[in-house]
């Protein structure tokens, strides 16, 4: 089984699209309990590629669209590890959208502790993404939260409008996050933060803080919350340039919100593919 030394700047998910598996298999060979947690100079053990053995076609799951995506000339970098989370964590829908030509945003999360972040942090990249019919790839990226601010944890100045729900039955209300994956969004009636806002069209999945330590982990027992945020985790302007106003929300810096909405095209393309996924 070969190995990997981590280098500055990467995370687990590029370096498993390097060697052709996925994040889930070589966190699994390395016995990681959290995949956001790897450092420098830590020796990974890569496990062989998922079906190396066939030489029979990939599914449709598996694959980038036909034919091959590439970047514009200049945005290479980016581009590629836009492209290999939304093939790792897009659902068929997302690649679909994406094989088609329409626009699929992609969020990379950077982890942040909110106990750290009583404003929130807009530490997580999010991009528009559309291949057009010369193969190539259009990008425009946006500087954004997929966290909670501390400021909506419990007995914090903002609680009253952070989460309801307690998990765990210790009496203390559990800010949650969404879990990384595919989710399909659409317009919401009405404005959010004075500006157009958009509503999930599913329940959502979320993983949630039990423990009250700022972080979202294994060591949050019964963290996994499939009902509890229903469809309420929005894609929005952030409150300010400083200040996310997320409780769990996605959220774009307002200077940078309208760029966004023009991106996506609403008036062409009502619904759209979101897939967030670890940095």
């Amino acid at each position: 089984m070969p190995e990997h030394v981590v280098a500055r700047g990467e995370a687990l998910g590029g370096i498993a699209a390097r060697y052709g598996t996925s994040w889930r298999d070589l966190a699994a060979a390395n016995r990681m309990r959290d995949a956001d947690m790897i450092r420098i100079g830590q020796r990974l053990h890569v496990p062989g590629r998922k079906g190396a053995a066939s030489a029979g076609p990939k599914g449709a799951d598996d694959r980038p669209a036909t034919p091959s995506p590439r970047p514009a000339p200049g945005r290479e970098g980016s581009t590629t590890l836009f492209l290999a989370r939304l093939m790792e964590f897009g659902d068929r829908q997302a690649k679909a959208d994406f094989d088609a030509g329409k626009r699929v945003v992609v969020a990379l999360r950077v982890p942040t502790n909110h106990q750290d972040n009583p404003n929130g942090k807009y530490d997580d990249k999010v991009a528009v993404l559309r291949k057009l019919v010369d193969g190539t790839v259009q990008i425009r990226t946006f500087d954004g939260c997929t966290e909670p601010a501390g400021a909506y944890a419990h007995g914090k100045r903002r609680a009253a409008r952070g989460s309801t729900t307690d998990m765990n039955g210790d009496g203390k209300m559990d800010l949650g996050r969404l879990r990384p994956g595919s989710y399909r969004y659409r317009k919401r009636e009405g404005n959010f933060m004075n500006a157009v806002a958009f509503r999930a069209t599913r329940t959502q999945t979320v993983e949630r803080d039990t423990n009250q330590d700022g972080n979202f982990d294994d060591r949050d027992p019964n963290r996994i919350d499939t009902r509890g945020a229903q469809r309420s985790v929005l894609i929005h302007r952030g409150g300010s340039e400083t200040f996310t106003g997320s409780a769990a929300c996605q959220t774009i810096k307002p200077s940078q919100y309208p760029s966004f909405l023009s991106a996506i095209s609403i008036s062409s393309q009502p619904e759209f593919s979101y897939v967030l996924a670890r940095r």
